[in-house]
């Protein structure tokens, strides 16, 4: 008699080994955090100077430019940004 491995399904016949079903883990229906999108807290969109939409964290605050010039800007952003110019 052939010796068999513990992982081979005990079939009668000696020799041949029948494919073990696969068993996956059930997925749940909600998605992981890396699959869900970000989620913002605390701050708000403006309209950038340039042009662009920006997603910003802190205050706006007017920033004087050169005399009798203000500037308004939104002040701590995405993408590692102090200070963007807003559109007025």
């Amino acid at each position: 008699m052939q010796a068999r491995h513990i992982d081979e399904d005990p079939s009668p016949s000696p020799g041949i080994v029948s494919p073990r079903p696969q068993v996956y883990a059930a997925s749940s229906a909600h998605p992981t955090p890396s699959q869900q999108p970000a989620k913002h807290k605390g701050g708000k969109w403006y309209f950038a100077a340039t042009g662009h939409a920006v997603y910003c964290y802190g205050p706006v605050m007017t920033m004087p430019q050169a005399p009798g010039v203000l500037l308004k800007v939104a002040t701590f952003c995405r993408g590692d940004q102090i200070m963007v110019p807003l559109k007025d």
